[in-house]
C-alpha cells in the first residue's frame, strides 16, 4: 500500500474532524494509487485537500466527480482556488509560500495575470 507523503497526512489531521479524517486518508489513498497522465498523484490529493477546504461533502459531491470527468479541469480549478500556479500542486504545502515569495518577490499572492486569458 502507497504511504501518504507527510504534508498530505498533516493537512488532513489539519483540516478534518476525527470522525472524517479516516474517511479522506481512504479517498486519498484511492487516488494516490492511481496514476494520471496530468497530474502526479501527489498533486491530485493536495489539490483535492486545496478543493474540499476541510469539507468531506464537497470531497464527495464536486471534487471526485470532477477528477473522474476531466484531470485537467480539477487541477486547473485546484489551482485557482489555492492562488498558485499549477505546477505548485506537486510542491509540498508547507513550501508553496516559499516557492512563492522567490518567484514574485515580496507580493504576498501571484499576480492576477497568471490566471487571465
Amino acid at each position: 500500500m502507497p504511504i501518504l507523503p507527510k504534508d498530505i497526512i498533516q493537512k488532513t489531521e489539519q483540516d478534518f474532524t476525527e470522525p472524517e479524517r479516516y474517511v479522506v486518508k481512504t479517498i486519498l489513498f484511492g487516488i494516490y494509487g492511481r496514476e494520471s497522465a496530468f497530474y502526479s498523484n501527489s498533486a491530485i490529493c493536495r489539490g483535492v485537500l486545496y478543493l474540499a477546504n476541510g469539507n468531506l461533502q464537497n470531497i464527495v459531491n464536486d471534487i471526485l466527480p470532477m477528477l473522474r470527468l476531466d484531470p485537467r479541469d480539477f487541477g486547473s480549478s485546484a489551482a485557482y482556488k489555492a492562488n498558485i500556479p499549477p505546477a505548485f500542486l506537486d510542491i509540498p504545502f508547507s513550501e508553496v509560500e516559499f516557492h512563492l515569495e522567490k518567484i514574485y518577490g515580496d507580493r504576498e499572492e501571484p499576480p492576477t495575470e497568471i490566471w487571465e486569458e
